[in-house]
């Protein structure tokens, strides 16, 4: 911002990024071990246009172990919890063994970043769809998920589950 207004039209909002979309500098996992060090040395296109729109990357978000699966449950790095559910904070030290069982999926893959836009971590997160892997955790966490036509935005800087159709 200078003298009070925006630069541009995402200028200061709050993103977060599935973590198969690659950030240079920043590590991307994909949620598995065998990426666990893998620092890309450049920005998925998608990503690199909305940090020069303003947006603001707040962090990466969990999916499903390389976008393989339906309730972003099979990550090297644990679950994701869907926000919506009563028990969401499950798994806390303060928590009975029942809670810890009694939570709900958020989706998948793309449930982190769903997750994390139903918990105001983030006005909006980006996704990868290849079946249903930005609508379903979208639908499940109460917020919105949009697919655009494929092809529209690039998928250069993205580790896909299928080449073909994310």
């Amino acid at each position: 911002r200078r003298h009070g207004r925006c630069l541009s039209p995402l200028d200061g909002i709050p993103m977060a990024v599935k973590d198969n979309l690659t950030t240079k500098g920043i590590p991307t996992t994909c949620a598995s071990n065998c990426l666990k060090d893998f620092v890309p040395p450049y920005t998925a296109t998608a990503v690199q246009r909305l940090l020069d729109a303003g947006a603001v990357l707040v962090g990466k978000t969990n999916l499903d172990e390389f976008a393989i699966g339906v309730g972003t449950t099979m990550s090297a790095f644990g679950p994701s919890f869907n926000p919506c559910s009563k028990t969401a904070r499950a798994g806390t030290s303060q928590s009975s063994s029942t809670e810890r069982d009694n939570w709900h999926v958020a989706g998948g893959s793309s449930g982190g970043s769903a997750a994390a836009v139903a918990a105001d971590f983030c006005s909006f997160a980006l996704g990868t769809d290849t079946g249903g892997s930005v609508r379903t955790p979208a639908s499940l966490c109460g917020v919105v998920g949009l697919k655009p036509t494929y092809g529209r935005p690039s998928r250069y800087g993205l580790i896909p589950l299928a080449s073909s159709l994310d």
